[in-house]
């Protein structure tokens, strides 16, 4: 939100602003109408784009699970198949 806020704000705002939407919006109150503005529409941009960075990195790590848990998965013998590999589970089995 640096490059994007408006030029002339104080440090102390910019620190506020840069800390929370909220926090933007509470600095952008206290501004004139068109430096205020500015300062909201940038902080909103850089909340969106961030959000947008969040949802992208989330899903990634989502498949990367879902093939994760598709490999170990597949890997795993099902109590059915090894029963039926095993000659001691048949001989249990007719006892």
């Amino acid at each position: 939100m640096d490059a994007s806020a408006p030029a002339g704000l104080p440090a102390e705002a910019l620190d506020t602003a840069r800390e929370t939407l909220g926090g933007a919006a509470a600095v952008a109150g206290r501004l004139p109408e068109a430096t205020g503005g500015a300062l909201l529409d940038a902080a909103q941009r850089a909340f969106v784009q961030g959000m947008g960075t969040a949802a992208i990195g989330g899903g990634a790590v989502l498949v990367g699970a879902a093939v994760l848990a598709a490999v170990v998965l597949r890997r795993t013998e099902r109590p059915a198949d090894r029963a039926a590999g095993e000659p001691e589970a048949a001989v249990t089995a007719g006892r």
